[in-house]
C-alpha cells in the first residue's frame, strides 16, 4: 500500500470516528440544553420568590393558605387540620401539593 493510500485510510478511519462521536456529542448537548432550560426556570422562580412573600396572604377566610403552593407556584392553597397532632404542634396538610406542616400552637 502506498504512502498516499495509507494516509487516505487514516483519514477515513478519523472521519469515521469523529462521525460516531457526533451523535454521542449530539445527545450530550440536548441534555445539557434541556437541563439548562431547568435551571433558567428555577432561577426565575427563585426571583419571585421575594416578590411572592410580600403577597403570601397567611389566611383567606377560616383557612389557613399553604406557603409551599404560594412561593414556589402562586397558587391559593388550603391547608386542613390532620389528626390532634403532637406534643410538637398541629399537624396541618395542604390540599393542593400534599405537604404536611407541623405548626407550633402561640404561646400564652
Amino acid at each position: 500500500m502506498s504512502y498516499a493510500e495509507q494516509l487516505i485510510e487514516m483519514a477515513t478511519d478519523l472521519a469515521m470516528d469523529a462521525k460516531d462521536s457526533a451523535a454521542t456529542l449530539q445527545r450530550q448537548l440536548a441534555e445539557m440544553e434541556l437541563a439548562k432550560r431547568e435551571i433558567e426556570a428555577r432561577l426565575h422562580a427563585a426571583s419571585l420568590a421575594l416578590e411572592r412573600l410580600g403577597t403570601f396572604v397567611v389566611e383567606r377566610g377560616s383557612d389557613f393558605q399553604c406557603p409551599y403552593c404560594w412561593i414556589n407556584n402562586e397558587t391559593a392553597a388550603s391547608l386542613r387540620p390532620v389528626g390532634d397532632g403532637t406534643q410538637s404542634g398541629d399537624l396541618f396538610r395542604c390540599d393542593t401539593c400534599e405537604g404536611n406542616f407541623t405548626l407550633n400552637p402561640a404561646d400564652g
